[in-house]
């Protein structure tokens, strides 16, 4: 089975979503959901996988004046309340993941600092972008390359599989509680490889 098909297949099981798309329907899909029926307030972590994957070059023009945008370091303009408030107040946060894990449909994203950790629990609707490249087929290969040291040094990893979800004693499912009520990955082609 093709790594895509088999994360796609492994992230609709537990009630995420994926699309596999070209770079030039990103905008198309975003712009489908951002002229919903309510006014939605975006956040975008601007990490360096992002700006590998020129992610950034396509989001930038087109969430110039309507997001707020996040990146590796607090800008010296603001403080620390303040920074977390727009946090607080996302309702989608567009992030780009380092690995995508086709076994268990698990999202992995190289953290460096805290904001972009909570821009990742925070809002109730997560978008997702990933290169085609991203997609290993299990947990040991992630680790292996780890190992090898093709990734820098992180202070965390962070591993997303699927929307929130708790259970109560009488086991009543509710979703979001402990992060987003949605996730939707979109997996962008960069090449003809085949996976």
């Amino acid at each position: 089975m093709k790594l895509y098909e088999q994360f796609e297949q492994e992230l609709r099981k537990i009630g995420g979503e994926a699309q596999l798309l070209e770079k030039s329907e990103l905008l198309s899909i975003l712009d489908q959901l951002h002229h919903s029926k309510k006014e939605l307030n975006f956040s975008i972590y601007e990490s360096s996988i992002m700006k590998k994957n020129q992610f950034e070059k396509l989001l930038r023009p087109y969430f110039s004046n309507n997001a707020n945008w996040f990146s590796e370091k607090m800008p010296s303009s603001q403080n620390q309340d303040e920074y977390r408030q727009q946090l607080l107040e996302t309702d989608v946060a567009i992030i780009s993941a380092d690995y995508l894990i086709a076994d268990s449909g698990t999202v992995v994203l190289l953290q460096s600092n805290h904001e972009g950790q909570l821009l990742t629990l925070l809002p109730p609707k997560l978008i997702v972008l990933a290169s085609n490249n991203s997609l290993l087929p299990n947990l040991p290969a992630f680790f292996k390359k780890l190992s090898t040291g093709e990734k820098e040094k992180e202070d965390s990893i962070i591993f997303i599989t699927g929307p929130s979800k708790t259970a109560d004693i009488e086991k009543i499912l509710v979703l979001g509680v402990h992060g987003p009520e949605e996730v939707n990955v979109l997996v962008i082609s960069d090449d003809d490889e085949e996976r």
